[in-house]
């Protein structure tokens, strides 16, 4: 758990900031408390973990909250006893807590409670829920409760992404891709969604169609997405022995992009370039 030596503090909050968060009232500041330690546990998480899950189930409630609020908090629950720090807490990625046996006792007023009441069925609200299930594997009820989020949203790409997710979970591969589509349909920003199209049908092994969606994510140039889709569309190459292209793509993956990572049968393949090009080479001499 010991951070790189040049890994500097998490910054203080900006002026802005402080602004913002200045204006969140005593029920705020217990919410945001009981999110955080709703996710916190008996045995040692990630500060990092915490103020993560936190904020997404509380991005509609206060959206411009930033993450080291988030931390700063986790630090006032450490001085009141709640709960126990591992490491420095400046540095959330590094730093780890668990809950003590001191009982939070804090309750938010009967007004919040209302206006909580009167928000809580957003997008956001059915997604976290169905997450909640699928962790015990209750699956069917995870749909039943995303199929409820469409009747109130009925244009929600989240809400088709998250049920796409859980059928490819269960192996629902008709199901996911038809509610994976429909998000597609209705998305204005589909790179993300082409990217899962195209990894599900190479974990498959429907190596053409995966080419189509990769094609599709390299000719937007998207930056965070090509050199993997470079990667993906190399292997898929290969398995159809079109060596030449496989080639091709290898030497298209950006200097930065150093290791590929592929998700194919279960595995985590970390390759150099060096290394893919070996495995290329192999194949093509079989």
């Amino acid at each position: 758990m010991n951070p790189p030596s040049n890994n500097p503090y998490d910054p203080d909050l900006t002026t802005e900031q402080e602004q913002r968060v200045s204006r969140l009232s005593e029920d705020d500041l217990i919410l945001i408390d009981l999110a955080l330690l709703s996710n916190a546990c008996h045995y040692q998480r990630k500060v990092a973990m915490l103020v993560g899950n936190a904020i997404g189930r509380l991005e509609e409630e206060y959206p411009n909250i930033p993450d080291i609020f988030y931390s700063g908090r986790v630090a006032k629950l450490v001085d009141d006893g709640y709960l126990e720090a591992f490491g420095n807490l400046r540095r959330m990625r590094y730093s780890e807590v668990k809950l003590t046996n001191k009982v939070y006792n804090l309750t938010i007023s009967d007004a919040k409670k209302e206006a909580i009441e009167n928000s809580i069925k957003r997008e956001s609200y059915y997604i976290f829920e169905s997450k909640d299930l699928c962790k015990i594997k209750r699956y069917d009820d995870a749909i039943e409760i995303l199929n409820k989020g469409l009747a109130t949203y009925p244009k929600s790409v989240k809400i088709y992404r998250e049920k796409a997710n859980i059928y490819y979970r269960r192996e629902d591969y008709d199901l996911a891709f038809e509610s994976l589509n429909i998000a597609l349909e209705l998305s204005s920003d589909k790179i993300s969604l082409y990217f899962t199209r195209a990894r599900w049908e190479f974990e498959l092994e429907l190596f053409e169609k995966s080419i189509e969606d990769f094609n599709k994510i390299i000719e937007a140039n998207d930056t965070y997405f090509i050199g993997t889709a470079y990667n993906y569309r190399a292997i898929a190459f290969t398995h159809l022995k079109k060596y030449k292209e496989a080639l091709e793509d290898y030497y298209k993956i950006p200097e930065d992009h150093d290791l590929g990572l592929c998700h194919y049968n279960n595995a985590q393949i970390h390759l150099t370039k060096k290394e893919i090009l070996e495995r290329v080479s192999e194949a093509k001499n079989l």
